[in-house]
């Protein structure tokens, strides 16, 4: 029997037990077909986003539970990372962020901030033990912090290259190496990159961030397939976002219009973001960003 046919026999039934003059204008061939069409249609719907919501879990039977997540973003004092943390924040989430600044802002109850310099290991690894002690272990780590100079290539200093890697690339390392490990034993995680379209272009005045953000995508690639075919943890999802070039991730750029349609962008792409690590708002599609989720 098709799926049409047991429709058709459904509504069928339903119909015999309706008054007669209701019931003989729904006979009508034309609209007890076009009834069935239209919940068929929707049957298929709610099945197609259930099967989509597996896939998107690994089929790991695991569902997002606020009461048992813990979110980690670096650089979430300003720019996207402040609007990540304000997404999942709404929706219950208990949030750590990890920066350099002190907020300015009064955080929500949900939400803690340590201080904390991502680039030192050493450093990194002290909070993380004391983020472990508190709150347990993340779930979810979102690498958001970043820097940009716009300085010619033989301008710019030395020092802020290699500060431009060690935040944007290098510190991927070190917080994927305290945290991930926890997430692989449970096969239960999720950790977001926050590349750039800078990844795929470089242009003129940003070379050091177009190839820190290439080498950022590069880690995302690897450490998917690491976790797929080394550690067999399909349970771990792995997101890449690609920000506008123009999307502030840190104070360090202050060209950014400080404007409802800026902020508006950043909203924006921190709900996609928030889709992708915690299923957030499940409508939500992403701007300007390409992302990719294994």
């Amino acid at each position: 029997m098709s799926p049409t046919t047991a429709v058709q026999r459904g509504l069928d039934v339903i119909v015999r037990s309706l008054p007669e003059n209701i019931r003989e204008t729904l006979l009508l061939p034309l609209l007890a077909k076009s009834l069935a069409a239209l919940l068929g249609y929707i049957t298929l719907r709610q099945v197609n986003r259930t099967l989509n919501a597996w896939s998107l879990n690994s089929l790991v039977s695991r569902p997002w539970q606020n009461d048992r997540e813990l979110v980690l973003v670096t650089g979430g004092c300003s720019g996207i990372g402040k609007a990540v943390m304000e997404e999942l924040s709404q929706h219950g989430a208990k949030v750590i962020i990890l920066d350099i600044q002190q907020p300015s802002f009064e955080l929500p109850p949900n939400v803690f901030f340590y201080e904390t310099d991502i680039t030192s290991t050493a450093a990194l690894h002290e909070t993380a033990d004391e983020i472990r002690a508190i709150h347990g272990h993340p779930t979810v780590l979102v690498n958001n912090a970043g820097v940009l100079h716009f300085t010619p290539i033989l301008d710019q200093a030395e020092v802020t290259v290699r500060q431009t890697f060690e935040v944007n690339t290098m510190a991927h390392y070190w917080t994927v190496k305290e945290f991930l490990p926890a997430m692989i034993e449970r096969n239960h995680g999720h950790v977001v990159t926050l590349a750039s379209m800078a990844s795929f272009l470089s242009v003129g005045n940003m070379a050091s961030y177009a190839c820190s953000k290439a080498s950022a995508l590069a880690f995302h690639e690897a450490i998917g397939q690491e976790l797929k075919f080394w550690y067999n943890a399909d349970g771990v999802k792995t997101s890449g976002n690609s920000e506008p070039c123009n999307q502030p991730t840190d104070p360090v750029r202050e060209e950014w219009p400080n404007n409802s349609t800026g902020q508006a962008l950043v909203a924006e792409f921190a709900a996609g973001i928030s889709y992708l690590a915690a299923g957030v708002d499940k409508g939500q599609q992403l701007a300007g960003c390409e992302e990719a989720r294994r």
